[in-house]
């Protein structure tokens, strides 16, 4: 909330964690952030089998760059997390999660109680097309997170001392930082797409009048271009073929509204033959954050451009208000 209290944006990535200490109340301060290639959390399949060495390190990592707030929301790179949208009669809360539970077990490869379930309403007040006189409902953003898989990060993050408030989406708090950075008119009354390049996934979403629309998360990510049985070009070339299936689908359905611009984020941004090789074969028109004009919705200590492609998911966490 903007409250102005210090909060710490956290990022855990695969092969890096990425942090920002800051407050957001008119705008965002940053009173100082990191990248930290050595903070790298061990996977194997539902399990982090480095926790404790992560927490310890992660600990002295803090202490050692002057970080001062305890509070902090975190978000981390997985294929595991499941969104959906969906429609929903009018009803409570409560009736909401009792029908998401239903409605959501053709969905998920185990059993819906192993899974953490919340939900954003995206619009009121929708009208059911069969009988629109008769019924209105709710669009949801539905999310579902392994509950092993969230004890887990939080854990991890209270053995290291911070007192953890919540789990985000990168989608959810991407959408709130462009939403400050372009402006509340340009974001509101635009469709515009995201693509977060990182080291192991890719994940790209689009916004439309503000509004969550689609999301995907694609299994390829910098460290695929270590593989040299195909050039950097195929790579890339396989990269935005990807993409352009999620854009594909969002054009088949909104031909009236199209994306007005497609920004690549992400430390993989910054990689030249990704980059260069992705704005010829997109079928967007793209552009990076680095290409912003000013800064002028942020205070404090952004070092360089280029380093908010990689803070940029730390640094969408600090901002915590529902808009």
């Amino acid at each position: 909330m903007k409250n102005g209290k210090r909060v710490l944006g956290i990022d855990i990535g695969t092969f890096s964690t990425k942090i920002v200490e800051g407050t957001y109340t008119d705008k965002l301060r940053v009173y100082r952030y990191g990248i930290f290639p050595t903070l790298r959390v061990a996977r194997e399949h539902n399990t982090i089998t480095n926790l404790h060495d992560y927490a310890a390190s992660l600990k002295r990592t803090l202490k050692r760059n002057r970080f001062r707030a305890k509070d902090c929301y975190v978000s981390f790179s997985s294929d595991d997390i499941i969104i959906r949208k969906m429609r929903l009669p009018r009803m409570n809360e409560d009736q909401i999660r009792k029908n998401l539970e239903v409605e959501l077990r053709e969905y998920l490869p185990v059993k819906v109680d192993r899974y953490i379930i919340d939900f954003r309403i995206l619009h009121r007040d929708i009208e059911d097309t069969e009988n629109p006189e008769e019924s209105h409902g709710y669009e949801l953003m539905v999310v579902a997170m392994l509950k092993e898989v969230a004890w887990q990060y939080l854990s991890m993050l209270r053995k290291a001392g911070l007192k953890p408030r919540a789990i985000d989406l990168a989608v959810n708090s991407q959408g709130k930082l462009m939403r400050v950075l372009l402006g509340r008119d340009e974001f509101e009354q635009n469709a515009l797409g995201f693509v977060d390049i990182g080291q192991q996934y890719t994940g790209v979403s689009i916004f439309q009048d503000g509004v969550y629309y689609v999301s995907k998360v694609i299994p390829w990510g910098i460290r695929n271009m270590e593989d040299k049985s195909k050039t950097n070009e195929e790579h890339a070339d396989h990269l935005a073929g990807e993409i352009n299936r999620v854009l594909d689908f969002y054009h088949t359905q909104n031909y009236l509204k199209p994306i007005s611009k497609l920004y690549i984020i992400g430390g993989g941004s910054l990689d030249q033959r990704i980059y260069a090789t992705m704005r010829r074969q997109l079928e967007q028109a793209t552009s990076s954050v680095k290409e912003f004009r000013d800064y002028a919705s942020i205070d404090g200590a952004i070092k360089k451009k280029s380093d908010l492609y990689i803070i940029f998911n730390a640094l969408a966490l600090l901002i915590r208000e529902e808009q």
